[in-house]
């Protein structure tokens, strides 16, 4: 075979597998990890064969590049270092290996094919997820990744349909997936999910108000309106989920709430003790279990014990790889908001460059509120979601700064 042939047909294989694993992430941990793990040996093939390796130019690649050196080097610390490794491969690795096959995948000339199979990938899962639970009564569609999930897709189906130029049937589909998610949303009962949907979409709506209505009275009237209806939010709110938000009155009468206390006193103590490189990569649990058995007098139960993770992003990387990384970290979501930010700015009022930059901005607000009392970001289906709305921003960011 022609040796440019076979180059073009390996880079075919890896586009097609790169375009189902954005269609399908939302539906299995298997889908993705069979996807990601396919695309990989065939960009591993390539390398090989052809010895090129291409690594996008962004803001993000020092940052990214100083947290893998970190999460390596917490290596040292780590007691176990099996949990180290497959920590580190995921989600660490496969985060950082999307990041880089999407910037070089996605041109910047065709960002809005790439969102279109996001969002009609994410709207299948969503149909798919409730006719099963309305016929079979099976709910596939629960949890804090879920909820998360459900509340990105809110913001970016929002996003789409107050675009001005969108065709009508873009704007009947992103009505549809606004009503399904917020459906979705509610179902998961994920407290977090809904806490930071509330924060991100009231962002969102003022930044609409603020930055695209021109007409003053219109802003004022605007405004007003949007902090009634923020405030009568809870009311329509479904009372099981109403109900576990009242919990948080008396925490320690309740064993999921008083378990995250613990997580995260125990997480205090292991950066107290580790502040540069953490416990170790993936060495959070036995960790945890020795602060439960030699360090507090607390008992919980056998189930509250069995935990990963402290139910807080922040703790959570802090613990684990130290507070140098837990920066870097956080320098990488300002970089990522600093982009939303000057695609809003510079682009068209209600175009879709103006829009997806203010959807990341919602996004990350989502996942920066819902990190306080989770770590959704671990999961596949929130992180694959913000790296590629985080690649779109960066690939329109490129046009914009060409355009200058």
């Amino acid at each position: 075979m022609d040796n440019k042939l076979l180059k073009s047909n390996i880079d075919k294989i890896i586009l097609y597998l790169f375009i189902a694993l954005i269609f399908s992430f939302s539906f299995s941990i298997s889908l993705r990890n069979i996807f990601i793990g396919l695309i990989f040996i065939f960009y591993i093939i390539r390398i090989i064969i052809y010895r090129e390796l291409k690594l996008e130019k962004s803001e993000y690649n020092f940052y990214i590049a100083v947290f893998i050196i970190l999460s390596i080097l917490s290596f040292s610390k780590a007691g176990n270092v099996n949990l180290a490794i497959e920590r580190f491969v995921s989600p660490i690795f496969r985060y950082v290996f999307f990041f880089f096959i999407a910037m070089e995948i996605i041109k910047k000339e065709k960002f809005e094919f790439y969102l279109k199979i996001l969002l009609f990938g994410n709207l299948t899962y969503a149909i798919l997820g409730i006719i099963i639970k309305l016929f079979d009564g099976t709910n596939h569609i629960t949890g804090n990744g879920a909820g998360t999930l459900a509340a990105f897709n809110i913001i970016l189906f929002l996003s789409v349909l107050l675009e001005k130029r969108n065709k009508i049937y873009m704007k009947f589909v992103s009505l549809i997936g606004v009503i399904l998610f917020s459906y979705i949303l509610f179902q998961t009962n994920s407290r977090g999910g809904v806490l930071g949907f509330i924060f991100a979409i009231f962002i969102f709506m003022m930044f609409i108000i603020y930055f695209n209505v021109e007409k003053e009275k219109l802003r004022y009237f605007l405004t007003i309106l949007l902090i009634i209806v923020v405030l009568l939010f809870p009311t329509i709110i479904p009372e099981r989920l109403m109900d576990k938000f009242d919990n948080i009155k008396d925490i320690y009468s309740h064993n999921s709430l008083k378990t995250r206390v613990v997580m995260w006193q125990s997480s205090l103590y292991m950066i107290n003790n580790n502040p540069l490189l953490g416990i170790g990569v993936g060495n959070y649990r036995p960790n945890y279990l020795n602060y439960l058995d030699n360090v507090t007098d607390v008992k919980l139960t056998s189930g509250s014990r069995n935990h990963d993770h402290p139910h807080n992003l922040y703790l959570f990387i802090a613990a684990e790889q130290g507070l140098p990384s837990l920066l870097i970290f956080i320098i990488i979501v300002f970089i990522s908001l600093k982009q939303g930010i000057l695609n809003l700015v510079r682009y068209k009022k209600f175009s879709k460059e103006n829009l997806l930059g203010l959807a990341l901005i919602s996004i990350l607000i989502v996942l920066l509120v819902h990190s306080l009392v989770d770590t959704t970001a671990r999961y596949g289906l929130v992180g694959y979601y913000i790296i590629l709305i985080a690649v779109i921003n960066q690939k329109i960011l490129i046009i914009s700064d060409e355009m200058i």
